[in-house]
């Protein structure tokens, strides 16, 4: 029984950690599209200037797929975000 209750709580903390890494990705989603508007660039010119295929941008940025690190920061290096790593 104690192993269960372990488990469980185990699986809410992770659950926990998932909608917060989620409040976060929604949020960078949404500060991308903000700041594609107000550079006047289109997804079809960041895609071509990030070296990514549109449809996996287009997918991302709509919130349907998530994109890998090294993507996400080509898409942020166009964008004129100062990324401190």
């Amino acid at each position: 029984c104690g192993g269960a209750a372990f488990n469980r709580l185990g699986a809410d903390k992770m659950a926990n950690y998932r909608n917060l890494n989620m409040k976060y990705a929604n949020k960078l989603r949404e500060d991308i599209k903000a700041m594609m508007d107000e550079k006047g660039i289109l997804l079809t010119e960041l895609a071509d200037r990030a070296n990514i295929e549109k449809s996996v941008l287009r997918n991302y940025i709509n919130g349907r797929n998530d994109i890998n690190s090294g993507n996400l920061i080509a898409v942020l290096k166009v964008l004129g975000y100062d990324l401190q790593i």
